[in-house]
């Protein structure tokens, strides 16, 4: 995953599915700033765990973002989209769209 991104240090990163912060800490590492959101408040608790200074968590579902429009260079999502309906997965690709900026990236990580 990260050599696929290559140098993000100037980079924004929204991450959708943080879980217990697998991705979280490496991304954090590598990016100027990290969002970094998950449906469960227990998950985004054991995320917090280990959190960096440059990571912010929010408890939200990837179909309505309380984001900004355009405002990350990066949209990253790990497991979550094995878990939606095709409505549920329209709504979560129009919100990633949404807040991604124009020409930035967004990765599917895991199965579909």
């Amino acid at each position: 995953l990260y050599s696929e991104l290559g140098n993000i240090s100037d980079k924004k990163v929204l991450e959708i599915g943080t879980g217990i912060g697998r991705f979280t800490n490496g991304l954090s590492e590598r990016a100027l700033s990290v969002v970094s959101v998950d449906i469960s408040r227990k998950m985004l608790n054991r995320a917090a765990v280990d959190r960096r200074g440059n990571v912010e968590l929010i408890q939200a579902v990837g179909q309505n973002l309380p984001l900004k429009d355009g405002r990350f260079d990066i949209v990253f999502e790990s497991t979550v989209l094995i878990h939606l309906n095709d409505e549920e997965f329209k709504g979560f690709t129009n919100e990633t769209m949404r807040v991604l900026k124009p020409g930035g990236k967004l990765i599917f990580y895991g199965p579909i």
